[in-house]
């Protein structure tokens, strides 16, 4: 599964991308972390979660308002979007979508999981 959190058009607002990255290590076991320093990448922060022999790589967009997942489970990645979608307003229209647009879902903080992973199955 490869997808993005992100809005479906250009946003004011930003993830804080501090209480993110404290967060993000709080929660999961993250086995890299890096702060992406090169101007040319469209990324700030990158990272791997290992968990229950599945895997998740990550990348938070230099916008600050849109996340980007790849992972073997589709449990593992909507879990994560669910746990990303905190971090953005509650009003936001925020989508979780693949990157060919075929699957894709307007979702909140509330929405059910199962939701989530019948459009990515």
């Amino acid at each position: 599964m490869k997808a993005l959190v992100s809005p479906q058009e250009r946003a004011e607002w930003k993830i804080n991308k501090q209480d993110f990255i404290a967060e993000l290590q709080a929660k999961y076991h993250i086995t890299r972390l890096e702060e992406i320093t090169n101007t040319k990448r469209k990324y700030c922060y990158e990272w791997t979660i290992k968990t229950d022999h599945h895997f998740l790589n990550g990348m938070l967009d230099d916008s600050l308002n849109c996340v980007c997942i790849e992972t073997d489970s589709a449990d593992l990645g909507c879990s994560f979007a669910l746990w990303t979608r905190t971090f953005m307003p509650d009003g936001a229209e925020i989508m979780l979508y693949d990157e060919d647009f075929i699957n894709h879902i307007y979702f909140n903080k509330d929405t059910d999981i199962g939701q989530l992973i019948k459009v990515f199955r």
